[in-house]
């Protein structure tokens, strides 16, 4: 680790430590740090402690390999400029930012942060979508906690990753990925169409909801029923319906059950299973079976030989 003490040492130390940054203001008595530990090619974890600082990253060398880096607040407050927007952060919040446009750094007393440094190609999310999340601050809420926790591993010695760096850039990819729906304009129909995807194959599982369906799909709840506002049905209907689907098939195919079926099917209960598909076929279940039962025989008669006869 790097202590210094003036505007000087100070602007070497972060300069050298990230990209090229000149140091526009810190506090009288400043005293800062920065311990790193290279996890890989261009892939670095920093823990940051300083006193009240302003930072800025105006000149950019349009040769220089473009990174990410996704800082972590873990004591004290500060914000983030660049591409036109601020992000303000406290304990808990992170904020990514590009190396290659210029940004600034304020903070406006003492404090401590994790940055991590990642390659931009090595991340899978695209140049546009990593663009749109830059400054703007992903609040503790959002699964930070987790990956800020592991990252203090990595800083202290006590990670037992055999290939660090590809789980630290899985991490923050994974990380970047989750949060990207929430900040991203992602059109409706596309969120519906992945909805419908992931319902129609796992609506069976009675533990699926709209908010778990949310968490696989990386989106929030909130974002996933604005996607239907407009839509004849809601999330939670759309399960109902897939399972009733299942269910239907079920009893016009086999002599199982109707508790049977209506656990396969998804549904929690028999009386729920009989309340949905009674609201939705408006009949109950052994009513459809004994006509399903009854139009398989008519068929099966249209059919045989003697009737051709």
């Amino acid at each position: 680790m790097q202590t210094v003490t003036d505007a000087a040492e100070w602007e070497d130390l972060v300069s050298a430590s990230f990209v090229p940054l000149s140091v526009r203001s810190i506090d009288r008595d400043f005293v800062g740090s920065v311990h790193s530990v290279a996890c890989g090619p261009r892939t670095t974890v920093h823990r940051v402690r300083s006193a009240a600082t302003h930072l800025v990253r105006a000149s950019v060398d349009d040769s220089s390999p473009t990174s990410v880096l996704l800082y972590v607040q873990r004591h004290g407050r500060g914000q983030v400029d660049q591409f036109g927007r601020s992000a303000q952060h406290g304990p808990g919040d992170a904020v990514a930012y590009l190396t290659d446009r210029p940004y600034q750094l304020r903070f406006p007393d003492t404090g401590e942060g994790i940055v991590v440094h990642v390659p931009l190609e090595q991340l899978t999310a695209s140049r546009a979508n990593i663009e749109a999340l830059t400054a703007r601050t992903f609040s503790a809420r959002t699964g930070i906690r987790a990956l800020s926790a592991y990252l203090s591993e990595v800083l202290d010695g006590r990670s037992d990753a055999s290939d660090l760096n590809e789980t630290v850039v899985y991490l923050v990819d994974a990380m970047l990925s989750a949060l990207r729906d929430h900040h991203v304009d992602t059109p409706d129909s596309a969120i519906r169409a992945r909805f419908a995807r992931y319902v129609h194959t796992r609506a069976a599982d009675p533990a699926l909801t709209a908010a778990v369906a949310a968490r696989a799909l990386a989106v929030s709840p909130r974002r996933l029923y604005a996607a239907f506002e407009t839509h004849d049905e809601s999330p939670a209907a759309i399960i109902r319906r897939r399972r009733i689907a299942i269910a239907r098939a079920a009893l016009a195919a086999t002599d199982d059950p109707v508790s049977d079926i209506a656990l396969r099917s998804g549904f929690s209960d028999v009386s729920t299973f009989h309340r949905a598909f009674k609201a939705h076929a408006g009949i109950s279940p052994r009513t459809f079976r004994h006509e399903a039962m009854a139009r398989r025989a008519h068929d099966l008669s249209a059919t045989s030989p003697a009737a051709s006869a």
